[in-house]
């Protein structure tokens, strides 16, 4: 990782923080509404203000989208270390609590389909643009050093716990030891990479393999 991502660092935090608590307010404004359709929440609610943060927040903290965000350089190595936190971490879920259940009702079925592709590919990309790529990115540059990485990954884990708290509305151990080891998971990964790859693997295979289990 370069040694300086961001020419204003903390003030590309204070947007990070700023879209995280919209994101959070928006999910519960909405949660009231009954019967409205889960993937609505993910794609309008959760993943256009979240993108909107990233991209606001690297422009008012100067850095470059490829390098701040991690994404300047691939890696196979990279790919295979995420697909083994996603098989890890979903494996500590189903050994917790099974993954039971069935995608339908609201709209047919276009919009199990696009649950589908919420689920599985859309949601755990922003997520990870967000808070991998952008907001542990941006602490640990505020931080600085070994230390920094650490509070880093650790501020992601809580932040992505939090918001992921709020959109289910309680606090399952199923929902812990998913979002704690996604979390710290993909955190790791980018703490040690400098890159954001492996995560967006482990997070789009991890919730993969969650969708693939509700179809079938």
């Amino acid at each position: 990782m370069t040694d300086r991502l961001y020419e204003r660092p903390r003030a590309a935090l204070a947007v990070a923080a700023g879209g995280l608590v919209v994101t959070a307010l928006l999910i519960g404004a909405l949660s009231s509404f009954v019967g409205l359709p889960g993937v609505i929440v993910d794609l309008a609610v959760t993943a256009v203000p979240l993108m909107a943060t990233v991209v606001v927040g690297v422009i008012v903290g100067g850095g470059a989208f490829a390098t701040a965000l991690g994404l300047a350089s691939w890696r196979w190595a990279d790919a295979l270390a995420g697909f083994g936190v996603a098989l890890v971490v979903r494996a500590a879920v189903e050994l917790t609590a099974p993954t039971t259940g069935a995608i339908g009702g609201f709209g047919g079925d276009a919009t199990i389909v696009l649950a589908l592709v919420s689920a599985a590919a859309v949601s755990p990309v922003v997520e990870e643009f967000f808070f991998r790529g952008f907001a542990q990115r941006a602490v640990g540059d505020a931080v600085g050093g070994a230390r920094g990485q650490a509070i880093a990954v650790l501020v992601g884990v809580v932040a992505f716990v939090g918001l992921h708290w709020v959109a289910a509305g309680s606090l399952s151990v199923a929902l812990l030891v998913a979002t704690i080891g996604t979390g710290l998971g993909c955190g790791v990964l980018v703490a040690a990479t400098g890159r954001l790859g492996g995560a967006l693997v482990a997070h789009v295979v991890f919730n993969a393999i969650g969708v693939g289990l509700l179809v079938w």
